[in-house]
C-alpha cells in the first residue's frame, strides 16, 4: 500500500460562520495518493488486513472525513488492454481496495490522476461502480467534462465542505473533453 502523505488538520470554522449559530469545528484528513498492490490485497483476501493497516486506521478514525487519491485502475476480467503509451507503468487494483478505503474510514475518493483510465473508459467505470457501491462519494473523473469537473457536495458534523479534484496534464492524466471520459 502506498500512502505518500498523510495530512490532518482540525477546521476552525467559528471565524467563518455568523456569530448568532453554534461554534462548529471539523477533523479532516487527506491521505494522498493511495494504491493497493498485490501484498496489501492478499493480506485482506487471507483475512490479514487488521493487522496491515491498524496504525493508519487508529488516525483516520479519529477524523470526520477521510479523502484520498485512489492511484490506480481496475481490470476486473483481465482482458482490458493497457492504455496509453508501452512504457508507462500501469497500477491494478481490484475490488478488495474498497475493503482498505472502508477500514481507513473514506468518505470521498478522487480518481484525477495518472493511472484512473490505465486500462480505459471499462477500468474506470469498474472503480468507479465499486466506489459507488461502498457509498463514498467519488470525484475528480468522468465520462466526460462536465461530470470529471462536477463539485462534490457533503454534510459533516452538519457543516457543507466542498471538494473538487483534477489532474495535471503534466502527470500524464488523460483529461476529459466534453465528449470524451477522463480525469
Amino acid at each position: 500500500m502506498i500512502l505518500y502523505r498523510f495530512v490532518q488538520m482540525t477546521v476552525d470554522l467559528n471565524n467563518l460562520i455568523s456569530s448568532d449559530r453554534p461554534t462548529a469545528t471539523m477533523r479532516l484528513a487527506f491521505l494522498g495518493d493511495l494504491a493497493c498492490n498485490d501484498e496489501v490485497l492478499s493480506h485482506i483476501k487471507g483475512g490479514g488486513a487488521e493487522e496491515l493497516l491498524a496504525p493508519a486506521a487508529e488516525l483516520t478514525g479519529a477524523v470526520d472525513l477521510v479523502v484520498t487519491n485512489l492511484e490506480a485502475a481496475a481490470n476486473p476480467s483481465g482482458d482490458l488492454q493497457s492504455a496509453g503509451p508501452p512504457e508507462k507503468i500501469h497500477v491494478r487494483t481490484n475490488e478488495k481496495t474498497m475493503e482498505v478505503l472502508r477500514r481507513l474510514n473514506v468518505g470521498a475518493v478522487s480518481l484525477a490522476n495518472n493511472h484512473s483510465f490505465d486500462f480505459g473508459v471499462e477500468g474506470w467505470q469498474a472503480i468507479h461502480d465499486w466506489i459507488d457501491g461502498t457509498g463514498i462519494c467519488c470525484l475528480g473523473g468522468g465520462r466526460g467534462l462536465a461530470e470529471a469537473s462536477k463539485p462534490v457536495l457533503l454534510q459533516v458534523r452538519g457543516l457543507r465542505i466542498g471538494l473538487l479534484a483534477y489532474a495535471d496534464p503534466m502527470c500524464g492524466a488523460i483529461l476529459a473533453t466534453e465528449t470524451s471520459a477522463g480525469s
